[in-house]
C-alpha cells in the first residue's frame, strides 16, 4: 500500500507550477523596471553620437560646397542638391552619411538650422545646428528634452 502512494506523486501540483509563474513574473517585472532608465539613457547615448557623425558629414561637406543652407537641409548629404552654379557638381562626393543617420533612435528626423552666432568680439558667423526632438518628440529648439550637438555649448545664437 504504501508503495502505491509514493508513485501517484510523481509530478506538480497546480499550485507548485502557478507559484513558480508568479515568481518568475516578479522577477521579471524587477529587472524590466530597474532597465528601463538604462534603456532610455542609451538611447539618448546613441543619439548623440548620429548627431557627432552628421555633424561630422555636414563639415565634409562644408569643406567643398559651404554648410548646406536650411531649405536643403540634411537631405544635401544624401542627395546632390540643386546648386546656384553648376560647377559645385563635381565638388558634390556623397552621400556623407545614410539616411538612418539622420533619424534619432525614437524614430524622428534629426533638426538641421544654419544660424548666425555670435563669435564674441561683436561679429558673427553662420553656424550648423543640429539636434534631436528626443524623448518626447516635441521640438523645443535644442532646450528641454532635446539634446543638441557639441557645437551648441559656448556659443549663443546672434540676434
Amino acid at each position: 500500500m504504501k508503495r502505491n502512494i509514493q508513485c501517484a506523486r510523481k509530478g506538480f501540483t497546480l499550485i507548485e507550477v502557478l507559484l513558480v509563474i508568479v515568481i518568475v513574473v516578479s522577477l521579471a517585472t524587477i529587472a524590466a523596471v530597474a532597465l528601463w532608465p538604462a534603456r532610455e539613457e542609451a538611447k539618448q547615448d546613441l543619439t548623440r553620437l548620429k548627431i557627432e557623425k552628421v555633424m561630422a558629414a555636414v563639415e565634409r561637406y562644408a569643406s567643398k560646397l559651404g554648410y548646406p543652407t536650411a531649405e536643403q537641409g540634411l537631405k544635401a548629404l544624401l542627395e546632390r542638391p540643386q546648386f546656384e552654379k553648376p560647377e559645385m557638381d563635381k565638388d558634390w562626393h556623397g552621400p556623407y552619411c545614410s539616411s538612418d543617420d539622420l533619424k534619432d533612435e525614437w524614430g524622428n528626423d534629426l533638426v538641421y538650422k544654419l544660424e548666425d552666432v555670435d563669435t564674441g568680439s561683436g561679429t558673427t558667423r553662420k553656424a550648423p545646428r543640429i539636434h534631436s526632438v528626443g524623448p518626447n518628440t516635441n521640438d523645443e529648439n535644442g532646450d528641454g528634452d532635446d539634446i543638441k550637438d557639441k557645437n551648441w555649448q559656448g556659443e549663443t545664437a546672434g540676434k
